[in-house]
């Protein structure tokens, strides 16, 4: 047994989880003073935490990269150690969805209570499925053996899926509403949820999916980019961490391509090398290569040399499909916007291939960290708001002058 000197306590942090996976997704730990001031704060991956600190009353406060909180108060005393548990698996209303809650700030609040008091259960019914893979220029189905037709509920439910290396889709199907269509990331298990969405007046008549890779670094990177927190990123992880990721393209290429949206968020090009241009070239199959390797072009001062290189790679990224990543969604809308008015709207590849990208960012639900829409087929997304452009202005943040 450690002896703990006496001019100081220790503080050990407990941390229950229902799945082993669940502890390597980073938790920030924020000690705060009766002040309510933070003193100090850590990243920590795994179950158990320990810390030396001077005696008096703390507030110990865990954040979850979903933005979901726990606190607890924390007595320190000379020569003892103070043990806080946190228990995290109960934002889960199932076990198999506590990645979920742990890393998706579009999770919402466990719904198990507020559902048990309910004298019936809202429930979608003839949910059906279908597989879309993209090769060769077209979109090709094929049916999705592991969901099949589904009953869905505000708690929803868990699967597995594989996705080979391939640009795929799964379009979920209601009868009488248009589909959803979301882009599936490759992964020899991908963790997939689908449940009923809901807002802060009550349940709503669509569906709320989420999907993750076991890449965990790569997947909270992408929650805290989704919901524009970069600088919680930056504090959770080191520019080396989304280098890393980068660099590793040939054993996770999307979460390379995470990686490499990162670079570009934080501007860290030094550490993008060439292999965005590899990721490019090697993986022909997805569309964010092409993204993220044309805007480190862009970022790199627009060199007028680059610019036909750009406008090539932009435009083979919409011939690949859509990018997985919204983040995708956003900069390659923006990096043709940037290319029309380059070329003055007369570059006819430039119009058909920014034409395209505007069809599926009207249809998008841009809340969503991969590329989701509504429509009725792969290549014929429908506008969610027909009257309005809105979901254009989110992102046209271009200044053409």
């Amino acid at each position: 047994m450690n002896t703990i000197p006496q001019y100081t306590g220790e503080l050990k942090i407990d941390i229950e989880t229902h799945h082993s996976d669940s502890e390597s997704i980073p938790k920030q730990l924020q000690i705060l003073g009766t002040d309510l001031s933070v003193k100090e704060s850590y990243w920590m991956e795994g179950k158990t935490w320990k810390k030396e600190l001077q005696p008096g009353v703390y507030l110990v406060r865990l954040n979850l990269a979903s933005g979901k909180r726990l606190e607890e108060i924390a007595e320190i005393s000379n020569g003892h150690e103070t043990k806080l548990d946190f228990n995290i698996g109960k934002f889960s209303p199932k076990e198999t969805q506590e990645w979920m809650y742990l890393t998706k700030g579009t999770a919402g609040e466990n719904p198990v209570g507020n559902f048990r008091n309910h004298h019936k259960t809202i429930k979608f019914q003839e949910i059906t499925t279908t597989r879309w893979v993209f090769e060769e220029g077209t979109w090709t189905s094929e049916p999705e053996k592991v969901l099949g037709n589904l009953i869905i509920d505000t708690v929803g439910e868990s699967y597995q899926l594989y996705v080979p290396n391939a640009m795929h889709l799964l379009e979920i199907g209601r009868k009488g509403k248009p589909s959803t269509f979301i882009c599936l990331p490759s992964s020899h298990s991908l963790d997939f949820m689908i449940k009923i969405a809901e807002d802060p007046n009550g349940v709503v008549g669509d569906l709320d999916i989420s999907c993750s890779t076991k890449n965990k670094v790569a997947q909270v990177l992408l929650s805290l980019m989704n919901s524009g927190d970069i600088n919680k990123g930056k504090s959770l992880f080191g520019a080396e961490d989304a280098e890393r990721l980068l660099y590793q393209k040939m054993v996770d290429p999307v979460g390379a391509a995470i990686g490499g949206y990162f670079l570009l968020k934080t501007g860290e090009l030094d550490r993008m090398h060439n292999w965005a241009q590899n990721l490019a070239n090697r993986f022909q199959w997805m569309p964010d290569g092409a993204v993220i390797y044309g805007w480190q072009l862009i970022r790199e001062d627009s060199k007028p040399e680059n610019i036909k290189l750009i406008r090539t790679q932009l435009i083979e990224a919409i011939n690949r499909g859509i990018p997985i990543y919204t983040e995708g969604l956003r900069l390659l809308y923006e990096g043709l916007m940037m290319l029309s008015f380059e070329f003055k709207h007369k570059d006819l590849p430039v119009e058909n291939a920014l034409a395209r990208v505007k069809k599926y960012l009207n249809a998008a639900d841009l809340s969503q960290e991969n590329t989701s829409f509504t429509g009725f087929f792969p290549d014929l997304p429908r506008d969610r708001n027909p009257e309005s452009s809105g979901m254009l202005r989110k992102v046209e943040r271009i200044n053409p002058n």
